[in-house]
């Protein structure tokens, strides 16, 4: 009987540990977001580029992309009137796994209200960029 107690909470722990059982990314409140966002802006992406190639995790292939974000309007925040977004997509699955991290894409001529946070490059001639906080926090908007 301890045996199979044991075997049982073995498997509950690694369940927990694996990287395949993560749980999907609940949204953020609208009010969390901007408590958490560095720049709210609203624009049109001009440009989405691969920023180097592409890689694996323990269930998807993923790419890197860059963005140049043309900004219309500040909601919140001051920056450039054009803006580098960096953000993961995913390219490729095996089929076997549920959740993992947020993939995102943005469409060239896209409008967006886009909530990013602010990141510093690594070395101090690379321009400052911008990354999403939530999946929540990208907004396509139709235009009108």
């Amino acid at each position: 009987m301890k045996a199979h107690i044991l075997g049982i909470i073995c498997v509950l722990f690694c369940s927990l540990l694996s990287p395949q059982s993560e749980a999907l990314i609940p949204p953020l409140s609208p009010a969390e977001l901007d408590k958490q966002a560095d720049l709210v802006v609203v624009g049109r992406v001009e440009k989405v580029e691969p920023a180097g190639k592409p890689y694996k995790d323990h269930c998807y292939t993923w790419r890197d992309y860059r963005a140049t974000f043309s900004v219309d309007k500040y909601v919140k925040g001051n920056s450039k009137t054009k803006i580098q977004i960096h953000f993961p997509t995913r390219i490729k699955s095996d089929g076997k796994c549920v959740g993992g991290r947020t993939s995102y894409s943005l469409r060239e001529k896209g409008m967006y209200r886009l909530h990013l946070a602010k990141r510093f490059a690594k070395s101090k001639t690379a321009p400052v960029y911008y990354t999403f906080i939530n999946w929540a926090g990208v907004k396509s908007i139709n235009r009108k």
